[in-house]
C-alpha cells in the first residue's frame, strides 16, 4: 500500500512540475542568430515552447502563442541540427486553421530534438508533427481555431491507426 502511494505521488509531482514548467515559458527575446553554433543553445526553447503550445488556449495567449511562432520559423530556417520536410498532406490538414502548419513543424521539430537518433525518421517525425497539431486544435477549437472534418477523424483515430494513416501519404 505504501508503495501505491509513493508512487500516486512521484506521478503527481511528475505531472504537476510538468504542467507548471510549460505554463512558465517565457519566449526568448533579442534573439541572433549570425552563426550554426547560435541554434543549438535555444534547442530546449523549442521543446519547451512547442510543450507550452501543445497545452495552452491560444485564445488567453496570442501574444505569446504569435512570439513563440515567430522566434520558432526564425529559428527553424536557419537551424543546421534539424531539416523538415514539408508534405502535401500537412498543407491540406491547415487548409481551414493556417495557423497549425507552424504547429506541425514545430512538432516536427520537438520530435527531431527529443530524439535525436530518429531525426530523419520521415515517418516518426510526421506521426510527431500531426500529434501536436491535433493536440493544439482540440484545445482551441470553436475558440481560435474552427471545426475541420477531417481533423475530427484524425482525433479519433487510435495511434496505430494515425501512423498507418500517415504512413500512405509521406513521400
Amino acid at each position: 500500500m505504501k508503495l501505491l502511494r509513493y508512487g500516486i505521488f512521484v506521478i503527481s509531482f511528475f505531472l504537476i512540475s510538468t504542467i507548471t514548467s510549460a505554463q512558465e515559458f517565457e519566449v526568448p527575446k533579442n534573439v541572433s542568430f549570425e552563426k550554426a553554433e547560435d541554434y543549438a543553445p535555444y534547442n530546449k526553447d523549442i521543446i519547451a515552447g512547442m510543450q507550452w503550445l501543445e497545452t495552452a488556449s491560444i485564445a488567453e495567449n496570442e501574444d505569446k502563442a504569435e512570439a513563440f511562432s515567430a522566434f520558432f520559423l526564425l529559428w527553424a530556417t536557419g537551424t543546421p541540427e534539424i531539416t523538415i520536410e514539408a508534405q502535401a498532406y500537412q498543407l491540406d490538414l491547415c487548409e481551414k486553421n493556417p495557423t497549425l502548419l507552424t504547429v506541425i513543424f514545430g512538432g516536427w521539430a520537438k520530435y527531431a530534438l527529443e530524439n535525436p537518433a530518429q531525426k530523419n525518421n520521415k515517418l516518426a517525425c510526421n506521426v510527431a508533427a500531426i500529434s501536436s497539431a491535433l493536440k493544439v486544435y482540440k484545445n482551441n477549437v470553436g475558440k481560435v481555431m474552427v471545426k475541420d472534418k477531417r481533423l475530427e477523424k484524425l482525433l479519433k483515430k487510435s495511434p496505430k491507426e494515425l501512423e498507418a494513416w500517415i504512413s500512405k501519404r509521406i513521400k
